[in-house]
């Protein structure tokens, strides 16, 4: 027997929508970034997202917010470098 959640909230699909989303983010930031190496990118939006979903309540708008996170960490990078 398979049990449906009362809202046919899917986890699976969810992963999936949520691993496009964080990579459409770091797309956005590699075009802004260019002097960035898309793995740094990469790794900072995935671990900006993995600290906020560890302590969220409320799951909405993680990814923008992981990317904002990220965001500012770059462009604390990039204001070192110069």
């Amino acid at each position: 027997m398979t049990i449906t959640p009362a809202n046919h909230f899917d986890r699976e699909k969810v992963h999936e929508h949520v691993d496009r989303a964080l990579d459409d983010a770091v797309t956005h930031l590699a075009e802004h970034f260019i002097e960035f190496d898309r793995q740094l990118i990469q790794r900072l939006v995935r671990e900006s997202y993995d600290k906020l979903a560890a302590t969220a309540v409320v799951h909405q708008h993680l990814v923008t917010l992981a990317e904002h996170r990220a965001w500012l960490r770059l462009d604390d990078l990039r204001t070192t470098r110069m």
